[in-house]
């Protein structure tokens, strides 16, 4: 997944190991926080169920949530 911001002027990448796509979206969600795009998410609530997405079971059964967790580091 590719992102392209001309204000400030940056493009993120971010590839899941895994090929899934389901954990995209809350890694976005991360990105723009500790990148400073995305303050506090409680003032864009149409993104709010991107950060913590539930997984269903096949009987639409919630079973979990999907949480990331990490640092970027500066290159």
């Amino acid at each position: 997944q590719g992102v392209g911001f001309s204000e400030p002027s940056m493009g993120i990448a971010v590839k899941v190991s895994d090929g899934n796509f389901r954990a995209l979206e809350p890694i976005m969600i991360e990105v723009f926080k500790q990148l400073g795009i995305l303050r506090n998410i409680a003032e864009k609530p149409f993104l709010k169920r991107y950060e913590h997405p539930e997984i269903r079971n096949q009987r639409d059964i919630l079973t979990g949530y999907i949480e990331v967790e990490f640092k970027l580091k500066k290159c």
